[in-house]
Parts: structure tokens; C-alpha cells; sequence
């Protein structure tokens, strides 16, 4: 009979490379078409993407949990309805990918540090 640390470590070792090549490629790929096209639209609206993110990657997240969920905030850091408007095909498609593979890799990370310590 197969122990369930067995199957956790098999998880592991196959599963953290490969959501890490995911997640690595899906952050490169939605930051360099769909954030991309947000900040275009956004610029053409408002001259400027936000001032709370010049550089640091925070709104990469939360424009794709803009794409996902289709809902607007009361608090709105950035201007979510008209990334709403700017959604395409392709930026749902990454943003899924991105939002999946972020969660597998923080599920696999937790794994390994409670196996692992």
C-alpha cells in the first residue's frame, strides 16, 4: 500500500517543476501581451498607467483577477471597468493560466515546506 507521504512526494517532485515552468512562462506572457494592452488603453484614457505601480508588477495580479472575475471593486485602484472593456480572447486565456499556475505553485510550495520543513 502507497503511503500518503509517498504520493506527496511524487507530487512534488513532478509537480514543482513543471508549475514552475507554467507559472514562469504564464508571467511572462501575460505581462507581455496583456499588461501590455491594459496599459496601453489605460494611457489613451487617463495620459498615465498607475502611480502606485511604476515599476514594482502588483497591478500583473490583480489585472488578471480583473479578467477572471468580471466584477468591480469599491475601491478601485486602477480603472477596472475600462480593463473590462479591454478584455480579449487571448488576455482571458493567460489570465486563467496565470491565476491557475499561482495557485498550483503556492499549493506545491506549502506541500514541500510541511514534507520538508
Amino acid at each position: 500500500m502507497i503511503s500518503l507521504v509517498e504520493v506527496l512526494n511524487s507530487i512534488v517532485a513532478v509537480g514543482l517543476p513543471i508549475t514552475f515552468l507554467t507559472f514562469s512562462i504564464s508571467l511572462l506572457l501575460f505581462g507581455r501581451i496583456s499588461l501590455k494592452h491594459f496599459d496601453k488603453q489605460i494611457k489613451k484614457v487617463h495620459g498615465d498607467i498607475p502611480e502606485w505601480d511604476k515599476g514594482f508588477g502588483t497591478r500583473l495580479p490583480m489585472y488578471a483577477l480583473t479578467v477572471v472575475s468580471k466584477r468591480v471593486g469599491n475601491i478601485q485602484l486602477y480603472d477596472e471597468k475600462l480593463v473590462q472593456r479591454s478584455i480579449r480572447t487571448i488576455d482571458k486565456v493567460l489570465a486563467v493560466i496565470f491565476l491557475t499556475s499561482s495557485v498550483a505553485m503556492l499549493f506545491i510550495g506549502l506541500t514541500h515546506y510541511l514534507m520538508f520543513g
